[in-house]
């Protein structure tokens, strides 16, 4: 039963939900954030057109090509960064790479600034933002998913308790 419970969690992404939710801190994260300059390349896709996959907004470093930027710039919609549609575009991106599972090889944007120095993204915004998508995500397990595992182990117990019987 609980193995059906992780499949079906890491299917639907709750898993990564309950990662951000109980193991990212946002504050420690704008803390331990970096300016980078950036040229923003638009989005690419994961998977094949048979498979699916997800679209994600990425960026260069503008001072070294070795380097590239996977964004997030929501926690309930990780992929899909609206940012990509400021394709080509130059930016100075205060961002953090947390190590975590489901966001290991992407930048958690905090802030987002043109290069002559209007802000797109503010920091303090984007950690509301931030702040309160962690309280979602909460409330969801909350209204849904907790009466949801309720719901299936009372009928996983009583279909049990009828065939001892």
């Amino acid at each position: 039963m609980l193995i059906l419970i992780f499949i079906i969690f890491g299917f639907t992404g709750v898993l990564s939900k309950l990662n951000i939710l109980f193991l990212y801190d946002i504050e420690d994260g704008f803390n331990k954030s970096s300016e980078k300059n950036i040229i923003m390349k638009g989005y690419f896709k994961t998977g094949t057109s048979k498979q699916g996959g997800d679209i994600w907004a990425y960026a260069d470093s503008a001072e070294d090509e070795r380097y590239d930027y996977v964004l997030v710039c929501d926690f309930i919609k990780i992929t899909r960064c609206d940012y990509g549609d400021f394709k080509g575009e130059s930016f100075i991106l205060k961002s953090f790479r947390p190590n975590l599972k489901f966001l290991d090889l992407n930048d958690v944007v905090y802030e987002l600034r043109r290069m002559d120095g209007s802000t797109l993204v503010s920091s303090s915004e984007q950690i509301k933002i931030y702040k309160d998508n962690k309280r979602s995500i909460l409330i969801y397990f909350i209204l849904i998913v907790t009466p949801l595992l309720c719901f299936y182990l009372f009928f996983y117990l009583m279909l049990r308790g009828f065939k001892n019987d």
